[in-house]
């Protein structure tokens, strides 16, 4: 599988006429090497695959990643730069290279070093975001089961979702509920958004020790790890019988959630399936409280291009995996977001999510 990632990444060397690239994202590394360390970085020619860590993961560099030849570092061989500059040298001695760089990764004071230490050295600020966008099969099944650790885990804790519980105990039953299924841990890196009542207004919401409320509405926005991939969705559910107030905004955001279904299909562009969502929103009234965009990629990051917004310039193209998440907020009072998981597909799209986005009544 690395080896038809790697072909996209030398086609697209040649197309920029460009003797290398340096690859510095950890989900770009994993993505191009099956490397799964947190430390290291890619050197990608057309005639050579380099990946440089330090001794603590040589031999896992050797094993999940054979196309590549590993290049270990250590405190006594210098860091993973200088490592880096003298096999550039060695490589290339005195001709001039042009070699393309994340610079929407790599550190500025980085760079810097790297042209200084080698006057020949060209570097060209090469853009990977589009590199992921379009998941290939094992990735689209990893993020399904993802998706199904994370909903199986919310159906087994509702019982639990009860006045007098903390949001921050809501977090660490879902946690523990998905970790018993298989997942590698929590798909944020941050804590689980568990909003109740006032709170639900903060669409980034984190979990808190906030006791739930008899009649307050919670978010619940969480998603699980499994084999590197990640899923993310969210359910706003009532503890006890829902108010009008409640039901209104609920039925609204879950109409501009259905309504985006339709229009999400191959070519479409995400700042127009934005706009179908936001539209609805607007014309009930509460636009100015709908203030984040309709949805991200997802996959081994948890925010990955394409993004749906109101100045997307991406558009919709097969087997990209994509969130879909409008919401209501509305201070003081509280907030509703619907938010599942979906995969466009050859003539439209399908959620990966199961779970109903009915509302829930806990009684």
């Amino acid at each position: 599988m690395s080896t038809r990632r790697v072909k996209r990444i030398r086609d697209l060397l040649a197309k920029k006429d460009l003797d290398g690239i340096l690859v510095s994202n950890p989900a770009n590394r994993r993505y191009l090497s099956g490397f799964t360390g947190s430390a290291g970085h890619l050197i990608i020619t057309p005639e050579v695959l380099w990946l440089f860590t330090d001794f603590r993961y040589a031999d896992q560099a050797t094993k999940e990643a054979p196309d590549f030849t590993v290049v270990r570092y250590s405190n006594n061989t210098g860091n993973i730069y200088s490592v880096m500059t003298e096999t550039f040298r060695s490589y290339w001695y005195d001709k001039p290279v042009k070699i393309g760089f994340e610079g929407d990764f790599l550190v500025h004071d980085v760079v810097q070093d790297l042209r200084s230490a080698i006057p020949h050295l060209h570097l060209d600020n090469l853009s990977l975001k589009a590199l992921r966008m379009q998941k290939d099969k094992e990735e689209i099944e990893y993020i399904r089961k993802a998706t199904q650790i994370a909903e199986e885990a919310f159906i087994e804790i509702l019982p639990r979702i009860r006045p007098g519980i903390s949001e921050a105990d809501v977090a660490l039953d879902l946690e523990v509920a998905m970790r018993r299924r298989g997942a590698q841990g929590k798909a944020f890196d941050f804590d689980f958004i568990i909003a109740s009542g006032y709170r639900g207004a903060l669409p980034h919401g984190y979990a808190t020790d906030k006791l739930l409320v008899a009649g307050e509405l919670v978010t619940l926005d969480f998603g699980a790890l499994y084999k590197g991939y990640r899923s993310d969705m969210t359910r706003t559910v009532c503890l006890g019988p829902a108010d009008a107030k409640q039901r209104e905004i609920y039925q609204l955001v879950l109409k501009a959630h259905e309504a985006s279904y339709s229009a999400m299909r191959p070519g479409a562009p995400c700042k127009d399936i934005d706009g179908v969502a936001r539209q609805i929103i607007t014309d009930a009234g509460y636009g100015d409280q709908f203030g984040h965009g309709l949805g991200h990629g997802i996959g081994l990051e948890l925010w990955e291009e394409p993004f749906m917004n109101t100045t997307s310039t991406a558009v919709m193209s097969e087997n990209m995996v994509i969130t879909v998440e409008p919401g209501v907020y509305l201070p003081g009072w509280g907030g509703i977001r619907i938010e599942d998981t979906v995969l466009i597909t050859a003539n439209g799209c399908e959620s990966l999510n199961q779970t109903s986005k009915e509302l829930l009544e806990l009684i």
